[in-house]
Order: structure tokens, then sequence, then C-alpha cells
């Protein structure tokens, strides 16, 4: 038997990275895995790869998010799992950024988790159950220039996952973050584009190496599994020790 089987799950930004990691670990515990992305063509590919369900999808979007929701809804008739994972990056100094990418940042990090678990906690409720994991990022305590809007957005998903813990325990659902530190992936390629630089930062981490997106993905197959039914509210590390 699988860890999540008869479980059906919502993976957003799963065309590659951490979202795919996660979408795949879940597809191989038995759940049944849509993932969304407005990356179509690799989303089309890796869905394809799991025997997931690929869905194109703009987190920033109220009507997306609908369409989704009852299209996955139509499909399997429930909806137990969400991973609010899709994210992007702009760099730039405060005194230099432009609010148009402000906003952009802003929207996908952070108004697509709100998105997200108003409607999908809308059919949790009703389902009396759920889990809802939210990805933040270790940079919510450790600010690097440059980065204002994409830190602002992980400390925010930090609140609402608490807040939505507090308010949606009551009807049996469980709202967790995961907030990984460095891991080999697109984003951290974004983050730190020169791959010499950034190795000289793995002496600051204790375990003394990066992580592979598998090993973070872990964590969110563990909230998402009946194995963490006491968990909620948590803010959970996944950075090798940096936050220690």
């Amino acid at each position: 038997m699988g860890r999540l089987d008869g479980k059906t799950a919502l993976v957003t930004g799963g065309a590659r990275g951490l979202g795919s990691s996660a979408a795949r670990l879940m597809a191989a515990e038995g759940a049944r895995v849509v993932v969304t992305d407005v990356l179509n063509e690799e989303g089309h590919r890796v869905a394809a790869d799991m025997g997931a369900t690929f869905l194109s999808h703009d987190v920033a979007s109220e009507s997306d998010w609908q369409r989704v929701a009852n299209d996955m809804l139509d499909s399997h008739g429930q909806i137990d799992i969400l991973v609010n994972n899709a994210g992007v990056l702009h760099r730039s100094s405060i005194i230099e950024h432009d609010i148009s990418d402000w906003d952009r940042v802003i929207a996908i990090n952070q108004r697509s988790v709100f998105l997200g678990m108003r409607q999908i906690g809308k059919y949790m409720v009703e389902q009396k159950g759920g889990s809802i994991i939210n990805v933040s990022s270790v940079a919510f305590n450790h600010a690097r220039p440059t980065t204002a809007a994409y830190t602002a957005t992980k400390f925010a998903i930090i609140g609402m996952t608490r807040v939505a813990a507090k308010e949606m325990g009551p009807h049996g659902i469980r709202v967790n973050a995961i907030l990984p530190g460095m891991m080999d992936t697109p984003m951290i390629d974004m983050i730190d584009p020169d791959r010499a630089a950034r190795d000289k930062q793995i002496p600051d981490v204790p375990l003394r190496r990066t992580a592979s997106a598998d090993e973070v993905a872990k964590t969110i197959l563990f909230l998402a599994s009946d194995e963490s039914s006491f968990c909620t509210g948590e803010s959970i590390l996944v950075d090798g020790g940096v936050g220690c």
C-alpha cells in the first residue's frame, strides 16, 4: 500500500524543480496527482511521465483557480492535498525596483497562496479534511540583497499558514509550510547564477552541501500523508542546518 492511496493531490508549479519532485513522489505513493503550471510543454511531459494530469494554470488568477478546482472535482470528486509551490524571483535593489515587477512577484508568490487556500479550502471544509502545504523559504530569516519582493512573499506565506491553520483546523484541515534552503533547482540558478560563488556558501551549511529537490520533496510527502496527522501551523526548515 502507498502512503497516499485514495488521495487526490494538486501541485502548483509542478513542471520542474521541487514541484515536479513532490508530484512524482506523491504519485509513486498512490495519489492521483494533478500538476499545474504555465510551462505547458514541460508540464504535459512531466505529468505524462508519472501518470498524472496536467492543467495549464496561472496561479495569480482567481478564475483559473476556480477552473482548476472544478476540473479536479469533475474528474476525481475530491481534493485532499494542495501544494502551493509555484513561485518566481525578480532581482533588484529596493531603490531601483520597478513597481510592476514587484506586483508580479507578489501576485505569483503570495496572492496565489491566498487564492489556493481560499478556493481549495472551501472543498476541504465540505470534505471535513485535507492537507495544505505552502512552500516558503529559508529566505524568511536570511535576507539577501536584491531579493526584497521574493523575501517579502516568503515571510507572508508563514503568516498566512499560521492563520489558515487556526481557521481550518476545526474542519480537520492541516496547513503547514516548508522552508527549503539551498537546492539544486532552476530557482536556485536564478537566485545565484554564479555556481562558483554559490559553492563558496556551502561551508555555511552545517551539512556542507546543497539539497536535491527529492530530499526536500520528502518533507512535503510527510506533510501530505497521515503520518503528520497532528502537525499543523508548522514552518519546517529543510535547509541543512542553516537556520540553527
